[in-house]
């Protein structure tokens, strides 16, 4: 029953985004803690989808309700972050990654404790590592990592080395959003200087002389181009 329920809610939840009608449920947000609990489901008894569809209901409002889900629920970002790292259903950790990407977009106090304080961005990165094998999984943990670096400011060593080893995948999702990350990152000088020791360049020249999407290689010259702005890795790029 829990399942079906879990379900129907779901389609409920998409019919509504599909209509244009989200804003409906920003009216009394009550639900969330529902759906959070559904999403975090851990019950041998009940069958997998039960969290799958629970983290799926926040990944849809989340498109378009992120502001109100984080004010009714300041720690929805943390509680998604676990979901991510230790669900053992797999669908479940994308709709979580996928509601992380959505309600990071814009900077707000859940966010930036989430990068500062719960080390949300190094978390992230830890399971990246993992392979998965679920390039939904990876494209939006990348996407997630660009938006806490867009929130600006210095980033740490082990931050901007887990961004440059992200050039190495063969998604074009990811290769897009650690190519943007990078150059948001060289907006800070000493990012700038740092990412030049941590082999950026080298990183970045790689995906321009592979097969890549020309748009993906925008990107990538943009973020060569503002890193370069530090003369020692000018010379890097030159060589």
């Amino acid at each position: 029953v829990v399942a079906h329920i879990a379900g129907a809610l779901w389609g409920c939840c998409a019919v509504l985004q599909r209509d244009g009608e989200l804003g409906r449920l920003a009216d009394d947000i009550g639900w969330l803690e529902q759906a959070t609990a559904l999403a975090e489901w851990n019950d041998a008894r009940c069958d997998d989808c039960v969290a799958h569809a629970g983290a799926g209901i926040i990944a849809v409002a989340a498109t378009s309700l992120g502001g109100a889900l984080l004010q009714r629920d300041p720690t929805l970002l943390a509680r998604l972050l676990s979901i991510v790292e230790e669900s053992h259903q797999l669908q479940a950790r994308e709709n979580a990654s996928s509601a992380l990407c959505y309600l990071t977009r814009t900077p707000s106090d859940a966010s930036r404790a989430l990068l500062e304080t719960d080390r949300g961005f190094e978390r992230l990165f830890s399971v990246y590592e993992l392979e998965t094998g679920s390039r939904a999984l990876e494209a939006a943990i990348a996407a997630t990592v660009m938006h806490l670096v867009f929130h600006g400011g210095r980033r740490t060593r082990e931050q901007l080395e887990a961004i440059v080893k992200m050039l190495a995948s063969d998604a074009s999702p990811v290769l897009t959003y650690s190519s943007m990350a990078l150059w948001a990152a060289a907006c800070d000088q000493d990012n700038r200087a740092e990412l030049g020791e941590l082999f950026a360049v080298d990183g970045l020249v790689h995906v321009l002389q592979s097969h890549a999407q020309l748009r993906i290689k925008e990107y990538v010259v943009a973020a060569l181009w503002l890193i370069s702005c530090d003369p020692r890795n000018a010379i890097r790029a030159s060589m």
